[in-house]
């Protein structure tokens, strides 16, 4: 057991599944309880080994005369027949457990399960390693399930089904074999990767069968050794002499492979909103061992017209994510769902991409997303109006989550819940950081999203700890009715895999305290309008349309805001008010007062907030799908020469082409602002435009009240004037611009609209001054999509003061930038968020354990 506290809040850890465990091989070793498996009888003879290894059979030879079977495995010595198909018995051998045997260890049992043979003789066998771990609560039980595996971790090695549940709270806990491979091979038998949804006081698993075949199931080239059986449980929970007490009685309800093999075409994404049935040639499919759901609410597909359409699902529907297989390890992610209570199933009609696999499926905003785990660099995630039939990608949240943090490693299973916590809608989900690259998937982390913002909530596992697949469930204390946030997760110690059981009381805390900051800051922005948390799926869809008083919070990402010492407590960083992405400062001064940061110098003076130069994991991902950036700007007027205010640096692709580029906004030397987009990395003398054909040309609107006088209601520029004053100096005239005394308050906002089809007629790019269009970058002839990978934006340059920032992940209506600009003065730091700054309150947890 261990234990971490944050003040009064603590998490709680327990070993909850042991699985073997290292010792010294001088260590005095205790037997298991008898009769015990003698799974060394199924060891390979001597003329089945392969002969080029002769003092590998002599140190089994040896141990075998030396060693106490019943507590010494030996796990070294079980690949050497791995190459010749006929010798079938041992077929896998892991490096690690090598070279452990030979600095000294072996390894020492822990768990003994109850090994029923078809005869109906009972053994005890223990328990190499405990895998894919869920965890679901039924009546106040609490039930939890993973792949019991003999003889290895190896996936295709002899696995039962464990169940371990607790009817008082996790007091007590009873544990039980509940799905039985089928006996057929000793080695390869089994039944892996519980799927698991709750409906009632049913529990629905879905686990695949294998019988003879050898190897993952990814390499399998046909079905004829698969089968996905549906087991339900019905749980009873009574009470005995005061203490309660559960029974689960199961049934095996059907097998899913007959329909599966039928299947042979799937709809895919083709297109923009176009899907296309594809030919599809089954071999296998299993669950995809993340969580499944029922639910809450009816599902109506969405109209073209973005309105409410036909009825696809109703309330309490059970849908399974799963992974499909066609020939060798093309595999992609779908669904598999009953609308009757468990009756009759039906598979989804889409698929994901090829490429994606293990995931779990969650109801959002009258829509069901599908979070996948990717092996090309990065989680997907997908989204269907139309119970499965589309999945098209999530732009919202896919590809924020990196596998590695040079985004280029395998992925790995990720549990995923939806959370509503004081009128907020808030998904929680699991990812290891994987430092060490490929499958090591160690320091496992909590992220948090609204499905707009992204909130790195901090470290489950302990330590450096490889901690790869987890399973997060949330419930209510029985009797405090608190939240309670449970996390399965596995501890691999070279390949020898074990289960805990974390209550993550620090980490719910976290997430609790964040979303009654957001809720408090949105409410201070959006004044009389309607915060967007607090929006119905409706609300959501015309909100666009509406003009009210006040700041838009549907879509807004992240805030730089000043007036609050706390934004810039390092001189070097200007802090997110919703603690997801802060900016850095380069060359930067902040006012005495905290009131914004002015900038002297060149172009490489100025705060930039990084996109993809965040690294590992890309919170603002979304806005290369498509979005809307406003900033607050202070001007001397009409500057010597064209000065670049804001920019966006990006890797653009455009009809099959990369290009290297940078959209700049110019303040020129008639003090008017133009849009124009260059190559990046020359310099301002010498600029270099992009080409038309390819990426867009620029072109500058006459505004309607240059120069920009449109203002605030409470006359913007004047209190601007005299903040600029406050952070340059009222003597400052600085020899490069005409009129330095003069200073201008503008509000420039940039929208990148997305890869919608417009026939031309709408711009990629477009130009705010003051809530104002001034210019915009027109698609190219050919109006091809355009895909960017921006890796930053930027707002400075000589002679400007930066006092706020907004960023969207949404292309903002022409109504909705004049209304940003009339609520210019909405755009502040609510008084927790500065609290929550200053006290760190954003920073990601760091939990360190001392197991007992």
């Amino acid at each position: 057991m261990g234990t971490y506290y944050v003040r009064e809040v603590r998490n709680t850890r327990e070993l909850f599944l042991a699985g073997g465990k290292w010792v010294s091989k001088n260590v005095s070793l205790v037997p298991p309880p008898g009769p015990m498996y003698p799974w060394w009888d199924e060891a390979p003879t001597k003329d089945t080994w392969r002969h080029s290894w002769p003092s590998k059979w002599a140190e089994w030879e040896n141990w075998l005369k030396e060693s106490n079977r019943t507590t010494d495995w030996w796990v070294a010595w079980w690949g050497m027949t791995f190459i010749t198909h006929g010798n079938w018995q041992w077929s896998f051998e892991r490096p690690e457990w090598r070279k452990r045997w030979h600095d000294g260890y072996r390894q020492q049992w822990r768990t003994v399960l109850p090994y029923v043979e078809k005869s109906g003789k009972v053994w005890n066998r223990t328990v190499h390693s405990f895998r894919i771990p869920s965890m679901v609560e039924v009546d106040g039980v609490l039930i939890a399930f993973a792949d019991a595996r003999y003889r290895t971790s190896i996936d295709y090695h002899v696995t039962d089904t464990v169940a371990k549940y607790s009817a008082d709270g996790g007091k007590t806990w009873k544990t039980e074999v509940v799905f039985r491979n089928p006996q057929v091979h000793p080695v390869y038998s089994r039944v892996v990767d519980p799927t698991v949804v709750v409906k009632g006081d049913k529990v629905f698993v879905l686990v695949g069968k294998f019988h003879y075949a050898r190897g993952y199931w990814t390499w399998h080239k046909n079905s004829t050794d698969i089968d996905v059986i549906l087991y339900v449980g019905t749980v009873k929970k009574r009470v005995e002499g005061g203490v309660p007490t559960a029974t689960i009685t199961w049934k095996e309800m059907q097998s899913f492979k007959e329909e599966y093999m039928k299947i042979r075409s799937y709809y895919e994404q083709t297109g923009y909103k176009q899907f296309s049935k594809t030919p599809w040639l089954p071999t296998h499919f299993l669950g995809a061992v993340g969580n499944g759901i029922v639910l809450n609410d009816d599902l109506y597909k969405v109209t073209e017209s973005n309105g409410r359409g036909e009825k696809v699902a109703g309330k309490g529907a059970i849908i399974f994510p799963i992974q499909i297989k066609q020939g060798v390890t093309s595999i992609a992610g779908t669904m598999l769902y009953s609308k009757d209570d468990g009756k009759t199933w039906k598979f989804g009609e889409g698929r994901t991409p090829v490429g994606c696999s293990e995931s779990s499926v969650v109801e959002w905003q009258g829509k069901l997303l599908l979070m996948s785990r990717a092996d090309g660099g990065f989680r997907k995630v997908y989204v269907s109006d139309d119970m499965g039939r589309s999945w098209e990608e999530f732009r919202k949240l896919s590809r924020v989550w990196g596998n590695s943090p040079t985004r280029d490693a395998p992925g790995s299973s990720s549990s995923t819940i939806k959370l509503s916590i004081e009128g907020r809608e808030v998904i929680l989900l699991t990812q290891p950081r994987n430092t060490v690259g490929r499958y090591s998937r160690d320091r496992l982390q909590l992220w948090m999203t609204d499905g707009d913002r992204v909130f790195w909530v901090g470290q489950i596992s302990n330590g450096g700890e490889n901690s790869p697949y987890a399973f997060l469930m949330h419930t209510k204390n029985t009797v405090t009715r608190e939240d309670v946030l449970h996390c399965l997760h596995e501890q691999n110690f070279d390949e020898v895999y074990s289960i805990f059981n974390v209550k993550l009381d620090a980490h719910m805390g976290r997430v609790k305290s964040v979303v009654r900051t957001w809720n408090e800051q949105d409410r201070l922005l959006a004044d009389e309008c309607k915060p967007a948390f607090l929006m119905s799926p409706d609300d959501r869809r015309e909100a666009t349309a509406k003009k009210c008083k006040g700041i838009p919070t549907l879509g807004l990402i992240g805030m730089l805001a000043s007036g609050h010492a706390s934004v810039f407590s390092n001189v070097s960083q200007w802090k997110d008010a919703f603690g997801c992405v802060d900016a850095y400062i380069v060359g930067g001064s902040i006012a005495s007062d905290s009131g914004g940061v002015h900038f002297e110098g060149g172009r490489g003076h100025g705060v930039f907030w990084p996109v993809e130069d965040q690294g590992q994991d890309h919170r603002y991902e979304a806005v290369n799908a498509e979005h809307t950036i406003v900033a607050t700007a202070l001007l001397r007027d009409k500057p010597a020469g064209d000065a670049v205010v804001m920019a966006e640096r990006m890797r653009l692709t455009s009809g099959g082409a990369s290009h290297d580029l940078a959209l700049q906004v110019l303040y020129d030397t008639d003090g008017k602002f133009r849009l124009q987009c260059v190559v990046a990395g020359t310099e301002s003398q010498s600029m270099v435009q992009c080409d038309p054909k390819a990426i867009g040309t620029p072109r500058t609107l006459e505004p309607l009240d240059y120069p920009y006088e449109r203002r605030a209601r409470d006359k913007t520029p004047v209190r601007m004037s005299a903040l600029y004053k406050s952070i340059v100096g009222a003597g400052d005239r600085g020899n490069r611009y005409r009129d330095a005394n003069t200073v201008h308050g503008y509000q420039v906002g940039l929208v990148m609209r997305g890869m919608r089809q417009t026939n031309g007629t709408l711009p990629w790019v477009e130009l705010y001054i003051n809530g104002e269009k001034v210019s915009v970058l027109e698609r190219s002839n050919d109006n091809t999509s355009h895909s960017p990978n921006i890796q930053h934006f930027y707002m400075g340059g000589g002679g400007v003061t930066i006092t706020s920032a907004l960023l969207y992940n949404r292309e903002l209506e022409e109504v909705e930038m004049g209304q940003l600009f009339g609520s210019a003065n909405n755009i502040m730091l609510s008084k927790r968020v500065a609290t929550s700054i200053a006290s760190q309150k954003f920073s990601p947890l760091n939990i360190t354990y001392v197991d007992g």
